[in-house]
């Protein structure tokens, strides 16, 4: 028996099937018994209408019922009520969109979007773009995030304000597996704070260059290791201070050299050693001087040289050496004292 739609043409229009149970009219073409018609359906009391009337007498709905032994259903519901105006659309399962071009929607006001399960958005070709013209944006994930950018850049722009990045527990990595990090502050200060401990492997080479002042504070034990050789090289004065001891100690030589002047000078004890060989040489004036010793000891050879040498102790100086002992004064040698024993 055919039935009367709204719309029909070739492969399409509309398409209302009668369900069991609904009453509906017939009618006959010509009048001719045998070629009924369906050509509508009514409500009865048994078949009642979606929405309770006159109460909700400004609702208009195309609603359907889920097939036999189902019960759901699909609707699209319209809403006239003055200030309380409604589309609603309910899929009972799923829900498919198909445009072939471009799709516009525009919001006035809010856009509320809640999914309980998986969401999966991809873009094929072009590009995606989220403007937010005023006002904020904020992301929340319960669990694990992942962003991949499988070729070319990834650049984030703050115009005015901070950028805070808090991790309260587990690990912060940054990998480079080929390139370069660079880290350039424009204006300002850079602060780091580390309550552990931090540490630095570099395999190759590292430069630091400051146009400025250079401070390091430790406030424990501070150790420089170095496998080959280290140079400092000051184009102004080197100040070495110590509240106790300073102690430097060679495996083979010390060399203690001055364009003009070297002083080394104790309160109490001043002891130069050498299991071989001692050299202090000065361009111009070499003075050692000790409150109360000095002592200038090696093993093997004792070597001062300069225009003028001081030795200078306020109650007993030592020169000592196992092998050989030579003073050398390009002018004039002094050796003054109450007494004086050369043995």
């Amino acid at each position: 028996m055919r039935v009367n739609q709204g719309w029909a043409g070739k492969n399409w229009g509309s398409l209302w099937l009668p369900r069991i149970g609904q009453e509906v009219i017939i009618s006959f073409l010509n009048g001719n018994p045998d070629t009924p018609l369906v050509t509508g359906a009514v409500y009865n009391a048994q078949q009642t209408v979606p929405y309770t009337l006159p109460t909700d007498q400004t609702k208009s709905t195309i609603k359907s019922n889920t097939s036999k032994g189902g019960k759901g259903y699909n609707e699209i519901r319209f809403e006239d009520k003055k200030d309380k105006e409604e589309v609603w659309v309910h899929a009972q399962k799923d829900m498919n969109i198909v445009v072939e071009h471009d799709r516009t929607k525009k919001v006035l006001n809010d856009e509320t979007n809640t999914i309980k399960m998986n969401r999966t958005t991809t873009i094929e070709e072009k590009d995606d773009k989220l403007t937010v013209a005023k006002g904020n944006r904020t992301t929340t994930i319960k669990l694990a995030r992942t962003t991949t950018v499988e070729e070319k850049d990834d650049a984030l722009t703050v115009g005015k304000g901070s950028r805070i990045i808090t991790i309260k527990e587990k690990d912060y990595k940054l990998t480079v597996d080929k390139g370069n990090r660079e880290v350039k502050v424009q204006k300002g200060n850079e602060t780091h704070l580390v309550q552990g401990t931090r540490e630095i492997k570099i395999i190759k080479d590292e430069t630091h260059i400051n146009q400025a002042n250079f401070t390091q504070k430790v406030t424990k034990n501070y150790l420089l290791k170095v496998t080959g050789n280290l140079t400092i090289d000051v184009t102004g004065n080197i100040t070495l201070k110590s509240a106790k001891s300073i102690t430097l100690k060679a495996g083979m030589n010390i060399t203690s050299q001055a364009g003009m002047n070297l002083t080394a000078k104790a309160g109490m004890n001043l002891t130069n050693k050498a299991a071989m060989s001692l050299t202090n040489d000065a361009g111009m004036s070499l003075t050692n001087k000790a409150g109360m010793a000095l002592t200038n000891k090696a093993g093997l050879s004792l070597t001062d040289k300069a225009v003028m040498i001081t030795n200078d102790a306020s109650a007993m100086l030592t020169s000592k050496a196992g092998a050989m002992h030579q003073a050398k004064a390009g002018a004039l040698m002094m050796v003054k004292g109450a007494i004086v024993m050369i043995n």
